[in-house]
């Protein structure tokens, strides 16, 4: 969840007191993973704590529709170079996905730029993050990581993400079905080649 501590540093850098806050999410991705699940979490933390919350996402991502019901708005996206520069200036951002150049040059220059590290960054560099003027973990391990990489302008605590009891109740109940736990990319010929010869594998398994 987002403390009320995090929503206090932000509105004082980026409004006066007493106003609502506007917090604009940012994730182009078109497909459905980890952290898109975890944004889903992190939109409706930050309603909850008072805010206004624009959630900005890939025109073909279908996904999040069922969270415009929930009173978090969302923007169809297909390029984010320009996004920054069509919101009003000193805006809070937060991205959960990676973004182009252009996108972080103008939102630094005019906005509170502000992102999630999903992953760890043992043996990396911080990239585009390093120019973020703050950096939120979602777990200790990789909160951890982020000083070797250089990136010192972090959140001091992780930021978990929760499991959404919701999802799966339906009108009416469904069967639970044995299926892969693997997510194939079928636009590469190794994900289709390891689609076809898993079932084979766990088979064997057994």
């Amino acid at each position: 969840a987002v403390g009320d501590g995090t929503i206090r540093r932000v509105r004082a850098v980026s409004m006066g007191p007493g106003s609502m806050l506007t917090c604009h999410v940012v994730n182009l991705q078109p497909h459905l993973g980890g952290a898109e699940v975890y944004t889903m979490s992190f939109a409706r933390a930050v309603k909850a704590a008072g805010c206004r919350v624009v959630l900005h996402v890939n025109p073909s991502a279908d996904f999040w529709a069922h969270l415009a019901s929930e009173g978090i708005e969302l923007s169809r996206v297909s390029i984010d170079a320009g996004l920054p520069d069509s919101l009003p200036g000193g805006s809070w951002i937060v991205t959960q996905a990676p973004v182009s150049e252009g996108f972080v040059a103008r939102a630094v220059a005019r906005h509170w730029l502000t992102g999630f590290c999903h992953m760890p960054l043992a043996g990396r560099r911080a990239g585009l993050l390093a120019r973020y003027h703050l950096v939120y973990a979602v777990s200790a391990y990789v909160a951890s990581t982020m000083d070797g990489a250089g990136l010192r302008s972090r959140y001091p605590e992780p930021l978990y993400g929760i499991a959404e009891f919701s999802r799966g109740q339906e009108a009416e109940p469904q069967p639970v079905l044995a299926r892969s736990p693997y997510a194939w990319d079928r636009r590469k010929w190794r994900d289709r080649a390891m689609s076809m010869l898993a079932p084979f594998a766990a088979l064997a398994a057994r």
